[in-house]
């Protein structure tokens, strides 16, 4: 949120693989990153150094050994079409999702006792065994807080993958001003809201580095993701002192598979 635009830009125009946002119901897919921080906010996410900081809620409580998690969601905070974020819209998203997580499998599904809403601005999570990681794992990434009434409008009770939305409601600091799925996710900042944002932010799909890389060579692009090697050095040769490449650590992970020679008995 601290990137501005310079020089005549009004706003970001990034890469994005297709895959990552194939659906307004963002959770049917994997990562969630062009939606999360964006144009759902999460009630608590991660600052650049990884530590939880406040999202949608200003503070937070855990107790009973990590069963029992309390919210105080932002007094000031509203969705997209005016209407206030309220604990029952938070309360609804956590149920919906776990509802149906075999429709969403990157969510994953949590032994929830009671999610309550003990009054308007007020969340309050009880597990049935301590969930240590669901705070830290789950919360970041895939509690931005749906709302409840535009949803279940759109039919996302009944077809949870692909609901029919007049408009893409969210609870962020950007607004969807024109989706297409898999190909453009362009947003403009939401002015009502609590977290001050600067320029527009657009993501457009490109099936493989090469489209992309020329795209960025060109100038329809000024952020490129997820480039390779090969891609990030023709990209150098290009443009030269134009481009600044950055470099950061990245979680890849491995599977470990025990050998047979003979099938199963």
């Amino acid at each position: 949120w601290n990137t501005t635009p310079t020089g005549d830009a009004d706003g970001i125009v990034s890469s994005m693989t297709p895959g990552n946002m194939p659906s307004a119901a963002y959770m049917a897919g994997r990562p969630s990153t062009p939606w999360a921080g964006t144009v759902y906010l999460p009630l608590v996410m991660r600052d650049k150094n990884y530590e939880l900081r406040s999202g949608l809620a200003t503070d937070w409580t855990v107790e009973d050994e990590f069963q029992t998690f309390t919210f105080d969601i932002h007094e000031d905070a509203t969705f997209h079409n005016g209407e206030p974020v309220t604990a029952e819209d938070a309360k609804w998203t956590l149920e919906f999702l776990n509802e149906n997580a075999a429709e969403f499998p990157p969510v994953g599904e949590y032994p929830y006792d009671t999610i309550t809403a003990v009054d308007e601005k007020t969340l309050e999570v009880t597990m049935e065994s301590s969930q240590p990681g669901w705070l830290d794992g789950f919360v970041p990434v895939w509690s931005g807080v749906l709302p409840k009434d535009v949803w279940v409008d759109a039919g996302a009770e009944e077809n949870p993958t692909d609901p029919d939305f007049d408009e893409i409601v969210g609870s962020g600091p950007y607004q969807v001003t024109n989706f297409q799925p898999r190909q453009l996710l362009a947003m403009e900042p939401y002015e009502d809201h609590f977290i001050d944002v600067q320029g527009n932010l657009t993501y457009r799909g490109f099936q493989d580095n090469q489209s992309a890389r020329r795209a960025f060579e060109e100038g329809s692009l000024n952020l490129i993701l997820n480039i390779s090697n090969e891609t990030q050095e023709q990209v150098k040769n290009a443009l030269g002192d134009n481009v600044n490449v950055v470099s950061a650590p990245s979680f890849v992970s491995y599977e470990l598979r025990s050998q047979h020679s003979f099938g199963p008995t």
